[in-house]
């Protein structure tokens, strides 16, 4: 059997990393910049942002290198962090995660996961995380999946229906030359045990 997948071009670590810094620099502006998560974020409020979404418990500096040390760049391939920086404030003011599930299924496809946004409270309203989610869409795409699944807690979910490239369709039924466009079928999934 002929796997759909292999008309997908495979990027590299390195070429897949420049086409992300592309997306990144495109969605930044004169005051924020969207950009990878760094081993010197925890003195610029990576935490702290991440504290207005939910339990983040007693990281000390030693506890949050070690973690980064454990997921990059050994497998920067699976997780991709992208923080938002206020310029100004140099001090990171928003967050979000993506990782990828690679799958048996659907020609051995990729099911990409949306997790942790979080824009700061006194920045919202900006759309700041619209700009989040449709990079985290975006590179997504870039790593070929075939979904996109979103945990959040129930009171969040209202912020995704709001953006409107969540709703549901069957990437099945997509022609293979519009799939660039379209990329994939999206879902949202309520995380019980998200305590926030």
């Amino acid at each position: 059997m002929k796997s759909s997948n292999s008309s997908q071009k495979t990027l590299s670590p390195a070429d897949m990393l420049k086409m992300e810094a592309e997306i990144l620099k495109k969605a930044s502006d004169s005051e924020f910049e969207f950009r990878h998560l760094r081993r010197d974020d925890f003195e610029k409020g990576f935490l702290d942002t991440l504290s207005q979404l939910t339990v983040v418990g007693q990281v000390t500096k030693e506890d949050f290198e070690k973690r980064f040390d454990e997921m990059f760049p050994k497998r920067q391939e699976i997780y991709k962090i992208i923080v938002l920086l206020d310029k100004r404030a140099d001090y990171i003011i928003g967050a979000g995660t993506v990782f990828f599930e690679k799958k048996f299924i659907r020609n051995t496809s990729t099911c990409g996961h949306i997790e942790d946004v979080n824009v700061d409270s006194t920045y919202r309203g900006n759309n700041l995380g619209v700009r989040m989610i449709n990079i985290l869409k975006e590179i997504s795409c870039l790593n070929n999946c075939y979904k996109i699944i979103v945990d959040c807690a129930d009171h969040n979910i209202k912020f995704y229906e709001l953006v409107t490239i969540f709703q549901s369709f069957n990437i099945n039924s997509v022609a293979s030359n519009q799939r660039k466009d379209v990329c994939a079928g999206i879902v949202t999934r309520v995380d019980d045990d998200q305590i926030t």
